[in-house]
């Protein structure tokens, strides 16, 4: 009984640790290994997978080409780096070209993965396959709520076969915002993705507004008849 007093359970509750998040345990409140809970990593099987709603290719000049996904995160919750591929295929499902890169996706929001400058030689896609890992998803719980800014004003010039896309983005908020990525969408009469570009903002001031501008030097395959402005603002 005396070592079991004053040996054995002073080193027991010495030894006893607080349940954290980088333990490699399920333990504490967590709802799987390290997430879940008051952790910050959101458990796989509490996300949704990304939306993504379709994908397009786009001819910048001969030979080099653009390629564009538009995806919706159902998630409160977002991912840094995620990796992913554009396959342009030809009208025989031939692999013309393929472009990996790593995306960020914010929470609960629409958001575009854009490559430009893919080189496909003398060859035409025809079709696009893109696709994210999701195993390598690394979802994170959103602290507080996104920077809300307002985009208006969007207009459209198309002079001398060439084709550019304007729009204010402002913030209304009393914080400045950094790393504002957005893009331009123009669509055909029936809803089909007809270019896509993307532009960036460093940062922008509590109350501040600045003009972005998306251009496509070549002309494009038929009529814009609609115009969408989408941004996110990253989260380091």
């Amino acid at each position: 009984m005396f070592l079991a007093i004053f040996v054995v359970l002073p080193f027991y509750l010495l030894n006893q640790k607080e349940p954290t998040c980088f333990d490699g345990k399920k333990n504490g409140i967590e709802s799987g290994v390290d997430c879940g809970g008051s952790c910050q990593k959101v458990c796989a099987f509490q996300a949704a997978k990304p939306i993504i709603h379709w994908d397009e290719s786009f001819e910048i000049r001969p030979g080099i080409w653009s390629a564009a996904a538009y995806v919706e995160n159902p998630n409160d919750a977002y991912a840094l780096n995620v990796p992913y591929k554009f396959k342009l295929l030809d009208s025989d499902g031939v692999l013309v070209a393929e472009r990996r890169g790593g995306a960020f996706i914010p929470p609960r929001q629409t958001f575009v993965v854009f490559e430009s400058g893919i080189e496909v030689g003398n060859r035409k896609p025809g079709q696009e396959f893109f696709e994210f890992s999701e195993s390598a998803i690394d979802w994170r719980q959103a602290s507080g709520a996104n920077a809300f800014l307002n985009t208006s004003s969007a207009s459209l010039l198309e002079r001398n076969n060439s084709t550019r896309l304007s729009a204010i983005i402002s913030n209304p908020t009393t914080d400045s915002v950094n790393g504002i990525l957005a893009w331009g969408i123009l669509y055909d009469i029936n809803g089909n993705a007809l270019a896509v570009s993307e532009s960036f903002i460093s940062k922008l001031e509590a109350g501040d507004a600045e003009t972005i501008t998306f251009t496509w030097p070549e002309e494009l395959a038929s009529q814009a008849t609609k115009k969408e402005v989408l941004y996110a603002i990253s989260i380091e």
